[in-house]
């Protein structure tokens, strides 16, 4: 029978790092809306605000969010569909994304690991759309510790999708996962 302690005495929401986390988050989608960089990974647990703070955010500048929650076989036509700039790409609660390594491969061809032009080939021989050039934007949240270096929330034979997967997003937000953060912090936005 665990019991959270309250706040101690002088304590402020500002210097919960969950909740400094979720402010830089803020920015960081806000330069994403508005096309200043393109791919971002963001890792927190659930109930951090991830996200509430993209869904309100990412569309702010009228950009459209397009949830991708879609399996291999849909995945190309989902990518040649929405491959235009005016897209973001949100992959949200994506843990199903690690269980399927053919999907895991897709996503990694539609990304570029330096931040230049992305494709992705569609070499079905029935209704494949050869290449395609992605200008979408894209944001990845997940509930998993993606950055963690011992990677203890994955199978050990996707370690190498993940460490790729990582590689090719041009910003990462980790977020903090420590209980007695996401409690306060959760406590605060239930009451704010």
């Amino acid at each position: 029978n665990h019991r959270m302690s309250s706040a101690p005495d002088g304590y402020s929401i500002e210097s919960n790092k969950l909740y400094r986390d979720s402010e830089l988050l803020k920015e960081k989608l806000r330069l994403v809306s508005i096309g200043e960089f393109d791919t971002m990974a963001v890792a927190g647990p659930r109930s951090g605000g991830k996200s509430f703070l993209a869904e309100t955010i990412l569309p702010s500048a009228g950009r459209v969010l397009i949830p991708f929650r879609c399996n291999a076989v849909q995945f190309p036509d989902m990518a040649h569909r929405y491959r235009a700039k005016k897209y973001i790409w949100y992959f949200d609660e994506c843990d199903y994304l690690f269980m399927s390594e053919t999907l895991m491969n897709m996503y990694k061809l539609s990304l570029n690991p330096h931040g230049g032009p992305r494709s992705f080939h569609d070499n079905r021989p029935k209704g494949g759309h050869g290449r395609i050039e992605i200008e979408a934007g894209c944001v990845l949240n997940t509930n998993k510790k993606f950055f963690d270096p011992d990677m203890g929330d994955f199978d050990k034979k996707v370690h190498e999708h993940v460490l790729a997967l990582r590689s090719r997003f041009q910003h990462h937000h980790p977020m903090s996962f420590s209980d007695i953060d996401s409690y306060h912090y959760s406590c605060w936005l239930a009451t704010d």
